[in-house]
């Protein structure tokens, strides 16, 4: 999508792409801190993580960049997040 055809929607919608994995920072900072991740998901994130791999892949695949950046955003910090669970068990 050129410029010309997004919306005042999609911009919105884009932000949220954008900001949202940045709300799970605070997840890993918890488990580093505490260096404990006694009572995080292990299975929980696993997911997430895989699951937004598959996404990103999805998106390298159809050209979307919107949905590139938003999910490598997610691959970086969900991985993190399962690194410092095992690191930290």
């Amino acid at each position: 999508m050129n410029k010309k055809n997004r919306s005042k929607f999609d911009t919105f919608i884009y932000i949220f792409a954008f900001t949202t994995p940045l709300f799970e920072i605070p997840q890993f900072i918890s488990i580093v801190n505490a260096h404990s991740a006694a009572n995080v998901s292990l299975i929980t994130w696993s997911y997430l993580a895989i699951s937004s791999l598959a996404w990103l892949i999805y998106g390298i695949h159809k050209k979307m960049r919107p949905l590139i950046v938003s999910y490598i955003l997610y691959v970086v910090v969900e991985f993190s997040i399962v690194a410092s669970i095992v690191w930290f068990r």
